[in-house]
């Protein structure tokens, strides 16, 4: 046989093989690790759509990442061990209500959202979210009181947290201490604006409500302790919105999102990207992945290099500027407000 010919049926073999492993069902799981553990983890997530549809390739993502144990865990630590202590409705609800050992608090989930690489903080007491502030607001050289959420943490005295609202900018800093919007803390507008703005908003029997309303209604009218002003709304009262291709400023970028679940659980959901800032699910993919997890309000937060995600003091996700570098030398950019997890605060104003 000449070489050309079996060089022609080498290919032949390997091309079958390929097409065996890449679409007979019962290779699924190697499909799975194939598009996980190489393409997306490899930053090489475009090869997958040249094998698969869009619509496969969520399928692989998402029954990969939501199914792996602890010592699975192609990321690290991040990821939670399934725990089968009762009846679930399905494994988005399990992974809410599995509660890790010794932790009454919160729950990390890590995930994939668009293919992008994501955290879900689930806050199991809802009167413990709370509204998070920089130093000062409007100072005398307008960027001194900008905090990053590391800052706000500490000074709160928070376990977790996430950035908020937007503030106003300029070409030296891109940001200075000034709000957009309306802030409300403990029944008290600490930021005010004129006319009506679409408030999201924690009450005083500790649901997330969102409205459109000035400060004054939201606290008369609304039983509001504490708010920001910021969007778009992505559920509103268990309905999904219709939010535009560009809805956040962007098509793709770093997302922040705050939501509840009608059971009262909190959410914290924080996208990062790979190195890009121009990569990240966009807002409709944001949407789907919540009402996998049984959200029932939602809003989105400011975004790209303002996302961050704080643990016990440390910076989970990756910011980065339009020029895709780290964002303040890996500290996170320094903004206004955000949201955070005050273990005890709820019972001590209860109190």
């Amino acid at each position: 046989m000449k070489l050309r010919t079996k060089f022609l049926i080498s290919i032949d073999l390997i091309l079958v093989a390929f097409f065996v492993v890449a679409y007979v069902p019962s290779f699924k799981d190697l499909q799975k690790k194939v598009i996980n553990d190489y393409f997306i983890k490899d930053k090489m997530q475009y090869l997958s759509y040249v094998i698969y549809s869009e619509n496969k390739v969520s399928s692989l993502v998402e029954e990969y990442y939501e199914n792996l144990t602890l010592e699975e865990n192609a990321y690290g630590d991040a990821y939670v061990k399934l725990q089968d202590k009762m009846t679930y409705d399905n494994i988005y609800d399990q992974l809410i209500l599995s509660r890790d050992p010794g932790n009454d608090d919160y729950k990390v989930i890590k995930t994939l959202i668009g293919g992008y690489p994501a955290y879900i903080v689930a806050i199991y007491h809802p009167e413990d979210v709370r509204l998070l502030r920089s130093k000062a607001f409007n100072t005398l050289d307008s960027y001194s009181g900008l905090s990053t959420v590391k800052e706000m943490t500490k000074a709160a005295g928070a376990v977790v947290g996430i950035n908020g609202g937007s503030f106003k900018s300029d070409a030296r800093t891109f940001g200075i201490d000034t709000p957009t919007g309306y802030i409300i803390k403990d029944g008290k507008i600490i930021w005010n604006s004129k006319g009506k703005g679409n408030l999201i908003c924690m009450t005083n029997d500790n649901k997330l409500k969102l409205i459109k309303a000035t400060g004054k209604e939201a606290i008369e009218d609304y039983n509001v302790r504490d708010a920001m002003q910021f969007g778009p709304f992505l559920i509103v009262d268990g309905v999904s919105q219709k939010v535009g291709y560009y809805a956040g400023g962007f098509h793709r970028t770093g997302r922040t999102v705050i939501a509840q679940r009608e059971d009262g659980i909190m959410l914290f959901v924080v996208t990062d990207n790979y190195g890009s800032f121009y990569d990240g699910p966009n807002m409709t993919e944001i949407i789907k992945k919540l009402e996998l997890y049984g959200v029932y309000n939602a809003a989105n937060l400011d975004g790209g290099g303002s996302t961050q995600l704080v643990i016990k003091g440390k910076l989970y996700n990756s910011p980065v500027s339009t020029y895709n570098v780290p964002v303040n030398g890996g500290n996170g950019r320094s903004v206004v407000n955000g949201w955070g997890l005050v273990v005890g605060s709820g019972s001590k104003n209860e109190a």
